[in-house]
């Protein structure tokens, strides 16, 4: 179940999805720095953050996922690790590191005068802060996506729990990789024909694709 802004998050809605039998949540910070979140128009706080996943814990919820994002405005290195101290203290199931990608109804586009005199920076050094962080919290990487316009040239990297990766997207928005190829076979569907990841075998096919995810089917 994803829309998992910390702000949103209620006792009584997190006992109505597991009365309905949702098992996988989110709990999204985006970053655990407070003026970072103040920046860009978050509505929740560091604190609301933690205890709505410690809420979810305390109800039962066993695949927690927590999205955050790299390149937001004015953070530095040592803030990523900062908000991956943090993460790492909370112990989530699964961890979604997004690169900055500002889409044209964002608040950084709309506004975008307030925040044209902030860095926003994404670099691998980056990235492989946050993988070292996932592998010491026993995360594993189980998807991969770009799209046009992430900050450094990065991308999306999922990371989750052995045996807690679902649901497998592998795709290229608007640029070359050398990871997969797809070739189309109708409308909604289409097989992936290529790929050098251990992830998927040759044969695996794509249930649908959603804008520039691919979701695979479930083996």
């Amino acid at each position: 179940m994803e829309a998992g802004r910390p702000d949103s998050i209620t006792k009584e809605k997190l006992l109505a999805l597991k009365k309905n039998g949702i098992s996988r949540i989110s709990v999204n910070p985006q970053t655990m720095k407070q003026q970072t979140l103040d920046i860009i128009g978050r509505h929740h706080t560091v604190d609301d953050t933690i205890q709505s996943f410690k809420l979810a814990r305390e109800l039962g919820f066993d695949n927690i996922n927590m999205d955050l994002i790299m390149g937001l405005p004015e953070e530095s290195l040592d803030d990523v690790r900062h908000t991956m101290e943090l993460v790492k203290e909370l112990a989530p199931d699964n961890v979604t590191i997004h690169s900055l990608a500002v889409k044209r109804a964002a608040r950084l586009t709309i506004f975008k005068d307030r925040y044209s005199d902030m860095q926003m920076v994404n670099t691998q050094e980056h990235m492989d802060l946050c993988a070292a962080y996932c592998k010491q919290m026993g995360l594993e990487p189980y998807y991969l996506y770009r799209q046009k316009g992430m900050a450094g040239n990065m991308e999306n990297v999922g990371y989750a729990a052995k045996g807690q990766g679902r649901r497998i997207q592998h795709t290229d928005n608007g640029g070359k990789a050398d990871y997969c190829s797809l070739r189309s076979r109708s409308k909604h569907q289409a097989r992936l024909a290529y790929t050098k990841s251990r992830w998927h075998p040759p044969h695996r096919q794509m249930r649908e694709c959603q804008g520039c995810r691919a979701v695979y089917r479930k083996d």
